[in-house]
């Protein structure tokens, strides 16, 4: 999951793609909702963003609730930023915040992954001097 959390000032000063919000990254912050929703076992809405739609009210809080229940359905990573609570995306650090917020998500299930796997090929002795 190619999920962009490291705007800087720098982007904004060079005018760079991380600069803006566009259909392409509301369509990388849904699919990445979908994909965890799926994972996670939960139900949610999202949207294929076009390059002529508006980013509405409505639509943006349909977006923070999906990650909300995402967070709420699994778990909240202490490492994770704070998901705003509205979302407006006029500043790089709301938007990163958006996007990490996923990006922990997605860490933590792969990691859990990870580690089941990891127990079927190891066993681990307890005891003795070390």
């Amino acid at each position: 999951m190619d999920l962009i959390f490291d705007r800087t000032q720098a982007d904004i000063t060079n005018d760079t793609d991380k600069a803006y919000i566009s259909y392409a990254d509301l369509n990388r912050i849904e699919q990445a909702c979908a994909e965890l929703a799926e994972l996670i076992g939960v139900t949610i809405t999202t949207k294929t963003w076009l390059i002529t739609d508006f980013r509405t009210t409505a639509e943006m809080t349909r977006l923070h609730d999906n990650i909300k229940l995402l967070q709420d359905s699994y778990y909240r990573n202490p490492y994770s930023p704070t998901l705003p609570t509205t979302f407006t995306f006029t500043s790089i650090t709301q938007a990163n915040n958006i996007e990490e917020c996923l990006y922990w998500l997605w860490a933590m299930f792969e990691g859990e992954k990870n580690s089941e796997e990891l127990c079927g090929y190891y066993t681990f002795g307890l005891g003795g001097d070390f």
